[in-house]
């Protein structure tokens, strides 16, 4: 959480029209958190998921998904199917 939270103030000016969803703790692996948000692009919104995983004391990903806003919703099914078989390397 602590990360996402440095990150977002330091980053949230390179998206034009920034506006933060949710930045939270979720259960997953060790430690996650997400940083939900969209920002401007030509023709429209852009919808982001950014998740910050901790696998082990020496091992952390970053999952980062990305849609049109207008097809989040329909999205998730495969957002889900791809944090449901993510694996670390060994």
């Amino acid at each position: 959480m602590a990360d996402w939270r440095q990150q977002e103030k330091a980053r949230r000016g390179g998206y034009p029209e920034y506006r933060r969803v949710r930045l939270e703790a979720v259960d997953y692996f060790e430690k996650a958190a997400d940083w939900e948000f969209t920002y401007a692009v030509r023709g429209g919104r852009q919808h982001v998921l950014n998740r910050g995983v901790v696998t082990s004391p020496h091992q952390a990903y970053g999952i980062y998904w990305s849609t049109p806003d207008g097809q989040w919703a329909s999205s998730q099914t495969m957002l889900r199917t791809i944090t449901a078989s993510f694996r670390p390397a060994s």
